[in-house]
């Protein structure tokens, strides 16, 4: 049985809850691989920045890059101020070119696409 422990308290979570995470594991690694593949934790290490602000430099649409960056945000990986702008959190920096986590191929790239079943 997959135990997966919430917060500080040795919780067992419900097992349709477990699977749910598992289901979002997948999502995580592809957001975190398109964060790390378009440098932007590169590039927002100068400082807080809004996505109207990386837009431009990183050559995307600013709304879809809000959307992402909130996204990241919600994982840890970036701190949203009150005011828009985004700060690299000490998670999003492990996404940075030459960081250790970026290195390691089980972080940083697109997983395997799906079996498809046999029949």
């Amino acid at each position: 049985m997959c135990q997966i422990i919430s917060g500080s308290h040795r919780k067992i979570l419900p097992p349709h809850i477990q699977l749910i995470q598992m289901g979002r594991a997948l999502s995580y690694r592809e957001l975190c691989t398109f964060a790390a593949k378009l440098g932007l934790a590169d590039i927002n290490r100068i400082g807080p920045k809004s996505a109207a602000e990386l837009a431009a430099p990183l050559q995307v649409h600013a709304p879809s890059l809000h959307r992402l960056m909130r996204t990241l945000a919600g994982l840890g990986i970036l701190t949203e101020r009150t005011e828009q702008p985004f700060r690299l959190d000490d998670l999003g920096a492990a996404l940075k070119t030459g960081a250790r986590a970026r290195q390691d191929q089980r972080c940083c790239t697109p997983a395997a696409r799906p079996f498809r079943a046999a029949g």
